[in-house]
């Protein structure tokens, strides 16, 4: 399955990302909102890892344009 993490904080996207690909997922990781909408653009993943907490209400934003 590919899956895109979008994580703020490099040693969480890196242990995510870690775990994801020894279970035999194909993984990108990106560290913000705007990374992950480039990211979309280049390859749409099967599954999304999105921290909730995202600065500036970022993955409340993301979510809300992914919908539409």
């Amino acid at each position: 399955m590919k899956v895109a993490i979008i994580e703020p904080k490099s040693q969480d996207r890196l242990i995510a990302a870690k775990y994801l690909t020894e279970a035999g997922h194909k993984v990108e990781s990106v560290s913000d909102a705007k990374g992950m909408e480039e990211l979309l653009l280049r390859n749409l993943p099967e599954a999304i890892l999105l921290d909730g907490d995202l600065p500036s209400n970022g993955a409340t934003s993301f979510v809300k344009r992914l919908r539409n």
